[in-house]
């Protein structure tokens, strides 16, 4: 209201020094009346203008701070999905290599199947030839190859003595037979028929072995 006085204050100067009549200082009263109105209007809208220019300049900052605040924002989402394609690509990579891994692991254990197969049907044969020529009881045999295959999975040591002690005994009956029937043998041979027997039993075991790891494949640690 500053501006609006003044103007009062000067037309009451003018009036109190001008020699006019009252009609003309009327009128002049009226124009300092009109101006000191138009000058506080003007200094209204100038404080409506400075409040309206300070609210712009404020919500220009902040609108500048939000667009750098996205720009951040959204370099460090390119950032990220950067690097998660990066981890993607290499996790692709070791499914590849696991597969790949497998693929020669499976084709390592048939081909390990296979030749334990193959050496397990040569003693077989190996071993029938031997106790054909001695004319030796199969059933004798069967017995032995059974207990000879329950010692190698025996766990408790009274368990084993007993086995042993059943191994004994079918191998001293095999001898029996054979000096009962008068067939003619050699120590030596008849021992490396048991040997052969004790080796069938343990590539039988290690057949049974193999086939159920192949049967129940590793678990991935990739899932």
């Amino acid at each position: 209201m500053g501006i609006a006085r003044d103007y009062l204050q000067k037309a009451e100067r003018e009036m109190s020094q001008c020699r006019c009549t009252e009609e003309e200082k009327a009128k002049t009263r009226a124009e300092g009346e009109r101006s000191a109105r138009f000058g506080g209007e003007n200094w209204g809208l100038k404080r409506e203008l400075d409040e309206k220019e300070k609210r712009i300049k404020r919500e220009e900052k902040v609108n500048e701070e939000t667009k750098e605040s996205l720009k951040q924002t959204k370099e460090n989402l390119e950032k990220k999905e950067t690097e998660f394609l990066k981890v993607n690509d290499k996790f692709s990579d070791l499914r590849v290599e696991e597969q790949r891994l497998k693929d020669e692991n499976s084709f390592l254990k048939t081909r390990l199947e296979k030749l334990q197969t193959s050496k397990l049907r040569s003693q077989e044969n190996e071993l029938k030839r031997l106790i054909s020529r001695l004319d030796i009881d199969e059933d004798e045999v069967d017995n032995l190859r059974d207990f000879n295959k329950k010692l190698i999975r025996a766990k408790e040591s009274d368990e084993m003595d007993e086995l042993r002690k059943k191994i004994r005994e079918v191998k001293k009956d095999i001898k029996s037979d054979l000096k009962k029937r008068e067939i003619k043998y050699k120590s030596e041979e008849l021992e490396n028929i048991f040997s052969v027997c004790e080796e069938v039993v343990e590539s039988q075991v290690g057949l049974d072995q193999l086939q159920a790891y192949i049967e129940v494949p590793p678990r991935s640690n990739l899932n």
